[in-house]
């Protein structure tokens, strides 16, 4: 496995709503030294591992099958409170009652897909029939949907029942869930100086999103459509965490832990974190 040779460093761009904070500044004036790929997580997570990519805000589980390749941001992560909405269950029946029913997951995400099961078989303790591979190829009960799917479906769809994954796990585990998180891979390391300097400037995009939500929502939806209207999309943002709180890392740890009790993962990987940025 080779790890890109391109001077600078390759970023996975996920072009989802959900991610818009991190690369909010780029689509105004981008950091020198930096190349994007855009894509789903599903594709950053390979892409990793693959080292066509140096780093990008990818998938958890991502990092717990390969830790030996990875380091890990410290400082900002895609997390929950309470509840994320852009990872959802929609369904025709209510939850307890998916026991051997057809269940879709999505195919742009390996986090969110094993948190389903997870909380399906562990939580919930139903066993459903888990679907795989193009929509519409299975007639299903219920079908899993991320990021900008998940969000549109909840404003356009006529789903009876909804869950909303971060809530469940909020239920059952009293923590904040971590669905992606900056994952570094180790060749990244070499080039420090502009390792460290991206990593700042992808705090202060998030900071810029903040301070002016709204106009940093029109210049991302310039770039990637939706068809959600602006209130809901402000709603929505109101109740992302980006912030990688203690809460969360414990989260993430339990998260792994569970993942290797269920045979997801062969064992719960330590967190390798880089050394926080200095003040």
């Amino acid at each position: 496995m080779m790890a890109s040779t391109t001077v600078g460093l390759s970023v996975g761009r996920i072009p989802f709503l959900v991610c818009s904070p991190f690369f909010y500044n780029d689509l105004q004036a981008s950091c020198a030294g930096i190349f994007f790929q855009d894509g789903p997580p599903s594709q950053q997570n390979q892409a990793l591992f693959e080292g066509k990519i140096q780093l990008a805000p990818s998938s958890s589980v991502a990092y717990a099958r390969h830790p030996e390749l990875f380091w890990i941001i410290p400082e900002i992560c895609t997390g929950s409170t309470l509840e994320i909405r852009s990872v959802k269950l929609f369904s025709l029946r209510p939850l307890s009652e998916l026991d051997g029913q057809p269940i879709h997951l999505t195919s742009q995400s390996g986090t969110s897909v094993q948190l389903m099961r997870l909380l399906a078989e562990n939580y919930v303790g139903i066993h459903p029939r888990w679907i795989e591979g193009p929509w519409g190829s299975h007639p299903c009960t219920a079908r899993l949907l991320i990021g900008d799917q998940a969000l549109a479906e909840e404003e356009f769809g006529a789903w009876p029942y909804r869950y909303d994954l971060a809530t469940l796990w909020q239920k059952w585990q009293g923590l904040p869930f971590v669905f992606g998180m900056w994952i570094v891979h180790a060749s990244a390391l070499e080039q420090g100086t502009l390792l460290e300097q991206y990593r700042q400037h992808l705090m202060d995009s998030v900071k810029s999103f903040r301070a002016e939500p709204e106009s940093a929502l029109e210049t991302w939806v310039r770039r990637y459509p939706t068809r959600i209207p602006m209130d809901t999309l402000l709603d929505y943002f109101g109740i992302i965490d980006y912030r990688f709180t203690d809460a969360h890392k414990e989260s993430l740890a339990r998260f792994y832990s569970l993942c290797q009790e269920a045979g997801i993962i062969e064992r719960a990987p330590a967190l390798r974190f880089l050394d926080p940025l200095a003040p």
